[in-house]
């Protein structure tokens, strides 16, 4: 039973580790869209 509670904690932590990471590259995401939009409004050179 011990085992059990320590393989669901262990679970839960792991959970919310990539939460906080999915969280972090989602503001990255936003934020870069936020400075690109702006650089996109530029004429791209080729």
């Amino acid at each position: 039973m011990k085992r059990h509670d320590a393989l669901h904690n262990a679970r839960q932590r792991e959970k919310l580790q990539q939460l906080k990471e999915e969280k972090k590259i989602a503001r990255e995401i936003i934020q870069a869209s936020k400075g690109y939009s702006s650089a996109s409004n530029l004429p791209k050179s080729r």
